[in-house]
């Protein structure tokens, strides 16, 4: 993850943009894939997880992670996240629903799998529950 962090970071040459567009072409469909006896919606507990620092501090890390400008393209749209947020607000089963393209997932996902969640609430008691974050951009600008 440190060298994937790095490259998408700091990379402008073409060797590095060529093997960051080697390991966005391996990546695997889900990351920290774990196996629960009940996910819950969003929309049915009683306090839903939040991103520790808020919306606005995960994209300004999304912003710094920003692909290099030579693998940036020309593009408008969302890249959407599916993820649940552990009983202990760690991201599990992180998954890419809706891509923007390779290398501006790739900056989200890593965000995503470097946070930390206050977890969701059901019945007092800490729960696994299903989050969807779409993360909307413009040339790799937060769009809010």
């Amino acid at each position: 993850m440190g060298l994937l962090l790095a490259l998408v970071t700091g990379c402008a040459g073409s060797g590095e943009a060529q093997a960051l567009r080697e390991v966005m072409e391996t990546r695997p469909t889900m990351v920290n894939p774990t196996n629960y006896d009940t996910v819950y919606p969003e929309d049915q507990v009683e306090v839903p997880p939040e991103i520790d620092g808020g919306m606005d501090a995960f994209y300004e890390r999304v912003l710094e992670n920003r692909p290099p400008r030579s693998l940036q393209q020309d593009t408008n749209g969302s890249t959407v996240v599916l993820l649940v947020v552990s009983p202990e607000g760690e991201p599990t089963n992180v998954l890419v629903a809706e891509s923007l393209y390779p290398a501006a997932d790739e900056a989200i996902r890593s965000v995503v799998l470097d946070s930390s969640f206050t977890p969701g609430r059901h019945n007092g008691q800490p729960v696994p529950v299903a989050l969807r974050l779409s993360v909307a951009t413009t040339n790799m600008q937060i769009r809010l």
